[in-house]
């Protein structure tokens, strides 16, 4: 089980994590190759039960714009909708969300609709 005191690596990659404080379960992950420029982005947010992992990424060679790549896990699925806002509000273009939102909707083959914002 990882936590922030145990050391994990994959090979080529630079390894981004966020720890669970308390917790050898959970957290956030998000690996880049080792050859491609990126670096940890920290953000002051409101406090959440959602879980953020934010890197930016410079994937084109050369490229002055990096892409920032926001990695969010939300246990309930509950997103306040001024936290989101926070969140979007201290991003720079362009940017990517993408997660495990524990969302339910007929369209994702959920039999029923959850509405969480």
């Amino acid at each position: 089980m990882l936590n922030d005191s145990v050391p994990f690596s994959l090979k080529d990659k630079k390894i981004f994590r966020a720890d669970r404080p308390g917790s050898s379960r959970g957290g956030l992950m998000t690996a880049v190759d080792s050859n491609i420029p990126a670096l940890l982005v920290p953000l002051s947010l409101p406090p959440s039960e959602v879980e953020v992992l934010i890197v930016k990424i410079w994937a084109i060679p050369n490229s002055s714009a990096p892409l920032t790549v926001v990695n969010l896990y939300s246990p309930r699925g509950k997103f306040d909708t001024p936290w989101l806002e926070s969140l979007i509000s201290q991003l720079t273009l362009p940017f990517l969300i993408l997660g495990d939102f524990n969302v339910h909707h007929p369209a994702l083959g959920s039999l029923f609709l959850f509405r969480r914002i």
